[in-house]
């Protein structure tokens, strides 16, 4: 049970797998094909389940051997089995309780503190036994429970690297966005598309970490994540107040910068006013994004905050590999799909202004690369659902009233490109648009489709059945579980069942 959440050796095994296209990522594969470590946190949960209806059995026997022989159940095992016995079950109640997805979900802190209550379970398990002392519990602990140990150690060590902090921003209605130094969070390893990190701000909740995926793409110098604030009493709005609170008076967006011990000023911060470290960084952690690079057809879909591992694969493809990669890029066609909810589409109007500029990438390299990009594709889907029955355009545009006033509607902006750029017929606006008001119509801006509703996988999964015979395609996804088990039977169902047919392989989030 506490193999599963190595998360450093699972990252390090799951890095060297999906590396490249080599013999020995190759290899890889084909051995975690039938170990699937990306399905880590399943296997976690069903050791869980088994302990659980293990530790109710072994619990039963106990009683029904005092029922039947009272006496001589406490000659041989004594009261201490009995009092430790009962103490591990109610650490049992708030584990279990503390750890459901409802929870975890809804109310982060619950699921991380009763967690911890571990220690304190496989301790009191060394001591459950007759004279205070588990003869045989301890084998079974030694080598994994070393292994977790020195894990835990390694992070504890990772993440009290000085990382700096490159600017801060916060976005209406409930969002905040950190820029941090790629080299002094993570060295020369850096990170893959879509991993994540679990971030602790010492200022706010000392021991309190939560994860966030990484929504810039790998070959940048710096890295940012994007938060949703989950309102008063939050530890993420907690946070948002504490770093508004260093802000200068009146501004929402600004960069950091710290003096440095010979008086030069340089970019970046590590440190707040209270002289704690602003952010500690635990990670990067594998993610089912990685698979992207083992195929050269991907459908790569997020829904909701699952937007953010999106975001980083798309601008990778496009702002990188592409770019920078001669003959197959893995992946030379990139499809890619997003399910929003319309309630949410303003707290992503910074994705709309970095999907225009990856248009505007792809419109530029089709017009001034053709022979490169003869052989890549590239469809971005949007899918807006619960969009309200009585919304007009007045009532939908109501907030691009202030795009002129707000510096940071449409998020940091990206650094200017010195090249006479080929762009796309549209603006960030028109996109933004099709979103806040879009039509039963699907409508097509470039190589961006925005639709009204669910999306129908059905009609994605034959367009791919058509475009990429007899090729293994890659689904990538990350969001609610609901169109994750979606895409499950979409694989399935639209997989071919001879040996060279079409492959819908599908690897999906499970934190």
């Amino acid at each position: 049970i506490l193999l599963p959440v190595c998360r450093t050796l699972l990252r390090y095994l799951y890095n060297l797998a999906t590396l490249d296209q080599s013999c020995l990522a190759k290899s890889l594969r084909t051995i975690f094909s039938f170990i699937p470590i990306d399905k880590n946190h399943m296997l976690h949960k069903q050791l869980a389940k088994l302990s659980f209806f293990a530790v109710i059995g072994h619990t039963l026997m106990h009683f029904i051997n005092y029922s039947a022989k009272p006496e001589q159940t406490v000659d041989k095992f004594g009261h201490w089995p009995f009092v430790s016995g009962m103490m591990l079950l109610i650490i049992m109640v708030f584990i279990y309780s503390g750890g459901s997805d409802m929870v975890k979900r809804s109310n982060f802190e619950v699921f991380w503190y009763s967690h911890h209550l571990f220690i304190a379970y496989f301790a009191i398990c060394l001591l459950h036994g007759k004279g205070g002392w588990n003869p045989n519990f301890w084998k079974y602990l030694l080598l994994p429970g070393s292994m977790y140990i020195m894990e835990r150690i390694y992070r504890i060590l990772r993440s009290q690297n000085e990382v700096r902090v490159m600017s801060m921003m916060a976005m209406k209605p409930r969002l905040i966005s950190f820029e941090f130094d790629k080299d002094s969070a993570f060295g020369a390893a850096g990170y893959r598309e879509g991993q994540y990190v679990f971030l602790c701000c010492p200022s706010v909740k000392k021991y309190e970490w939560h994860p966030f995926t990484i929504s810039s793409p790998p070959h940048k110098p710096t890295w940012t994540v994007h938060i949703q604030t989950q309102g008063e009493g939050s530890w993420t709005q907690s946070v948002a107040d504490y770093c508004l609170s260093i802000a200068p008076p009146g501004v929402k967006s600004f960069s950091l910068t710290s003096r440095g011990s010979d008086g030069q000023i340089s970019p970046g911060r590590t440190q707040g006013p209270d002289g704690k470290q602003l952010f500690l960084v635990d990670g990067p952690h594998s993610a089912p994004t990685q698979h992207m690079t083992e195929y050269e057809h991907v459908l790569v879909a997020g829904a909701g905050i699952g937007l953010t591992p999106v975001a980083a694969c798309v601008q990778s493809v496009v702002f990188h590999r592409w770019k920078f990669t001669v003959g197959k890029s893995y992946p030379s066609h990139a499809n890619f799909a997003w399910v929003v909810s319309h309630r949410d589409v303003e707290a992503y109007r910074w994705f709309v202004s970095r999907l225009k500029e990856v248009q505007d990438c792809v419109i530029n390299m089709k017009v001034k690369s053709k022979e490169a990009m003869r052989g890549k594709s590239f469809n971005f889907h949007i899918y807006v659902t619960s969009v309200p029955k009585d919304l007009t355009e007045e009532k939908a545009y109501k907030s691009l009233t202030e795009e002129e006033k707000d510096d940071t509607f449409w998020g940091i902006p990206a650094p200017e490109s010195q090249v006479d750029m080929e762009r796309a017929n549209f603006s960030k606006a028109d996109l933004y648009k099709a979103l806040l008001f879009p039509s039963k119509e699907s409508k097509t801006l470039g190589d961006i489709h925005v639709h009204h509703g669910r999306p129908n996988w059905d009609i994605r999964f034959e367009e791919m059945l058509k475009m990429y015979r007899n090729e293994n395609v890659g689904v990538m996804f990350c969001g609610n579980p609901y169109i994750a088990a979606d895409l499950k039977k979409m694989c399935a169902k639209h997989s071919s069942q001879e040996a060279k047919g079409t492959k819908f392989i599908l690897h999906k989030e499970n934190f």
